[in-house]
């Protein structure tokens, strides 16, 4: 009778833990998929597009820092525009939250930032 209580219990935690790994990856694909298409940035008629945005890593520690690079294309004429990033409690560098680029016809250009430690509250 032990034993098979133990492996009825062993089965429904393993299709338990089973259920929760799937449902965690189709989390995670869904999530990159947001991540596949190109957001246009509005502007005085330059045709600007995002083409990737690129993390070392989805997550970080307090105690670490990464690098966030911004891809952009410019499928139009010459046209400058302003890239501005929004990290709240997060020290960056370049210390300022905006970079004016200018993008050559039919060019791409990279924008850089490094997202510093963390900054705690509290």
């Amino acid at each position: 009778m032990n034993k098979k209580i133990i492996a009825l219990s062993g089965t429904l935690f393993f299709f338990l833990g089973a259920s929760l790994g799937l449902y965690l990856l189709n989390l995670q694909s869904i999530a990159i998929s947001k991540d596949a298409y190109p957001l246009p940035q509005a502007g005085g008629g330059c045709d600007i597009f995002l083409s990737d945005v690129s993390v070392s890593k989805r997550t970080m520690a307090e105690n670490e820092s990464q690098t966030l690079i911004i891809d952009l294309k410019n499928s139009g004429d010459d046209c400058g525009t302003t890239v501005t990033i929004n990290a709240p409690n997060f020290d960056i560098s370049p210390y300022e939250n905006k970079q004016d680029i200018t993008l050559p016809s039919n060019g791409t250009s990279s924008v850089i930032w490094i997202l510093l430690t963390f900054t705690k509250v509290g």
